[in-house]
């Protein structure tokens, strides 16, 4: 079960709207299977109800999927190509850097892996995972997340450019399997080393993305792994650089075509 010190960060978030659903509108528990046509079409509606109703029935088979999964070695990104490169998927307790150019569209490959967290698309189990942003401005679309293969109903966004302080039970807690903190300010040597203890005792994969190319002088040494990532000039590949924790590159061809076409590598 969740611990109560989850509980409380997350109905405190209800109050003041900083953790959000894929549609904007504050956290809401989610049900376990979609009740009405239109959920089913993947609209997203205000369900109501309180934090209490995410720890008890009926979502509490969802809640067991993700505190009983640790047997779980490795989460795969379904690019067959990209697994291989990490030797067959991220491992669960992996702190993961990553330098993404904003706007570039490497983005896209972390909504990829969180497709195939929510939903099992690489044949794994389906995890509860969490995005969390320092653009406040920005809104997701749930219809491009969706398109993607991502279940709505197991990915929460949340805003804060100071996750690690203000969101820390999110980290300290079984609940959530993957996190991403997106573009969040600097973070110092020990919050690095704080998220990384946090990946290894609680199986979880953290990726920390960054506006921008990481630099091999920098001095997190807590990540597992270093990257850079980004879509070279009028070309329909994204080029993956390691900084630190590989010593290979690798492209992927035809990365950004129809969603609805299987990648093929």
């Amino acid at each position: 079960m969740a611990s109560t010190q989850l509980a409380h960060l997350l109905s405190g978030l209800l109050s003041d709207n900083r953790i959000r659903t894929a549609s904007g509108k504050p956290y809401i528990p989610p049900p376990a299977e979609p009740s009405t046509q239109s959920e089913k079409n993947g609209e997203i509606h205000s369900l109501g109800g309180s934090i209490d109703q995410l720890l008890s029935s009926p979502s509490r088979s969802l809640l067991n999927s993700a505190f009983n999964s640790h047997q779980e070695v490795n989460l795969c990104f379904g690019i067959s190509a990209l697994d291989k490169f990490f030797s067959g998927g991220l491992s669960f307790g992996t702190l993961l850097e990553m330098g993404i150019p904003f706007g570039n569209g490497g983005r896209r490959l972390l909504a990829q892996f969180m497709a195939t967290a929510t939903s099992g698309l690489s044949g794994g189990q389906k995890h509860w995972c969490l995005w969390i942003s320092a653009r406040q401005q920005l809104r997701a679309y749930p219809p491009a997340w969706q398109a993607l293969g991502v279940d709505l109903r197991r990915l929460r966004f949340a805003s804060s450019a100071s996750p690690v302080s203000e969101l820390k039970a999110a980290f300290l807690d079984d609940f959530f399997r993957v996190i991403i903190i997106d573009q969040p300010d600097p973070l110092k040597p020990d919050e690095y080393v704080f998220l990384a203890q946090c990946a290894r005792q609680h199986r979880k994969i953290i990726v920390v993305a960054r506006d921008g190319f990481l630099s091999p002088r920098d001095s997190n040494t807590a990540a597992r792994y270093r990257l850079n990532v980004w879509r070279p000039p009028r070309k329909n590949i994204l080029e993956i650089t390691p900084v630190r924790g590989l010593h290979r590159s690798l492209k992927l061809s035809s990365f950004f075509q129809h969603p609805d076409t299987r990648i093929a590598t």
